[in-house]
This record gives C-alpha cells, sequence and structure tokens, in this order.
C-alpha cells in the first residue's frame, strides 16, 4: 500500500477505532523524511501518515492512552501519535541528540531511549512530554544502542563504540551501576514471568540470580509457546 525506501522498525498493535490488528511500520526517507505506516491486517488496506519530525526512526513503541511514540534521526526526537485520532500530537526531543536508538518503559513509567552522539540515557514523561538528561555514564562512548527493561524496572544499558560498558540505571535514584558479574558481556534482553532472559539464560529477581534452566511451561501447560 505505500512505497519508501526502507523500514527500519514495527509493531503489531490493535486499531481503537474498530478493533482489527496492524501493522504499525516507520520507513526511512532520507530526502522526504519519515512516515509511520499502518496497515489493517484484516482488509490489507494502509495508509501513511507524515512524520513531523526525523528522517526515520528504530525506537518504536505503544504506550498508554492509546499512542504510538517513535524514536527519530537525525534530529533525535520523540514523536507522539494518538491511534484514535490518527493523528502526530507533539514532539520533543534533547538539544545535542541525533539519534534515539530504542525505547523501553522505567518502572517510573518515563520512556527510555538511547542516543547518540552523546552516548546519554534520556527519558520522556508521557503527560508532561518533557525530556530528561540521565546522564552520559561511560566516556568517551557516544552511542547508547541497546537498552533493555529488567523485571524490577530498571535499565541495562549497553554503551559503544569506544570501549563496549554494560551498566544498569534505576529510575528510582536517578543512578547508574556496574552490571553484575552475572550480567558481564550481555547486551541484549527481555522481562518475562519475573525473569529477564538473554539468549538461553535467565536470571530471577532482583538479585538476578542465574537460573539453570530455562523457565519454560511444561509439555501438558495450556500455555502454547515456540
Amino acid at each position: 500500500p505505500c512505497r519508501a525506501r526502507n523500514v527500519l522498525s514495527g509493531r503489531l498493535i490493535v486499531d481503537p477505532n474498530n478493533g482489527h490488528e496492524c501493522a504499525a511500520l516507520v520507513d526511512m526517507n532520507e530526502i522526504s523524511g519519515a512516515e509511520l505506516i499502518i496497515i489493517d491486517l484484516k482488509t490489507g488496506k494502509g495508509k501513511s501518515y507524515k512524520c513531523p519530525a526525523g528522517q526515520g526512526g528504530w525506537a518504536l513503541l505503544e504506550v498508554s492512552g492509546q499512542r504510538l511514540v517513535i524514536g527519530t534521526f537525525y534530529d533525535g526526537q520523540y514523536m507522539v501519535f494518538d491511534l484514535k485520532e490518527k493523528k502526530f500530537v507533539r514532539n520533543a526531543g534533547l538539544p545535542g541528540e541525533s539519534y534515539i536508538w530504542e525505547f523501553v518503559l522505567g518502572s517510573d513509567g518515563r520512556l527510555y531511549g538511547g542516543t547518540y552522539p552523546g552516548g546519554k540515557l534520556i527519558s520522556l514523561d508521557l503527560k508532561t512530554f518533557t525530556v530528561r538528561d540521565c546522564g552520559a555514564p561511560a566516556p568517551p562512548n557516544m552511542y547508547l544502542h541497546k537498552v533493555s527493561s529488567m523485571p524490577d524496572g530498571r535499565i541495562l544499558c549497553h554503551f559503544g563504540m569506544e570501549k563496549l560498558t554494560g551498566m544498569i540505571y534505576d529510575p528510582g535514584t536517578g543512578r547508574f551501576a556496574p552490571v553484575p558479574k552475572q550480567l558481564e558481556g550481555i547486551t541484549k534482553g527481555v522481562s518475562w514471568n519475573g525473569y529477564f532472559i538473554s539468549g538461553n539464560r535467565a536470571y530471577k529477581g532482583a538479585n538476578l540470580t542465574e537460573e539453570k534452566r530455562l523457565p519454560l511451561p511444561d509439555e501438558d501447560s495450556e500455555v502454547a509457546y515456540w
């Protein structure tokens, strides 16, 4: 339904107006600027929405209030899209930052992203749309490519490229701490049922105790998984 140079990010969402499952995609257009593309998977019809900023975006997440948020390059903007009204309602950024790479929600409800060239963790208040600079704790690194939400709402951050560094940010205290020994070398993970999972390794609880086996459902469980 739409043409673009490249598609950088995508999410499955539900259209609040008709209940249809949709694919939300963000493309890259170096000259004409980024677009949000929403394709109705039931009807096969799609529509593109011109973004108010950026040439593209790797960061895309659905948040509360029936909204999508996109993180852009080359101007490092959070762009907020109202899914019910089908329009962009706000955009905000941190001066000096050109890229927002990934998004995660913190325990404080703010939307966190990693930046370039400052190698910073920044966050967006989803009510006031103010952006907070959480710091660049791993100089001389200019990139914070990967951020992962941990089960207790802390955020695993992986900085590069001069000196690869992993740190954990606590939204409650506003401080960074070195990763514990068991997470050294881990760059990315997901939170699931109280576990932090990366590859074939799983960690439980705030102390991130490593489990001897992945916490998958039993064979006779009614939970389906792949």
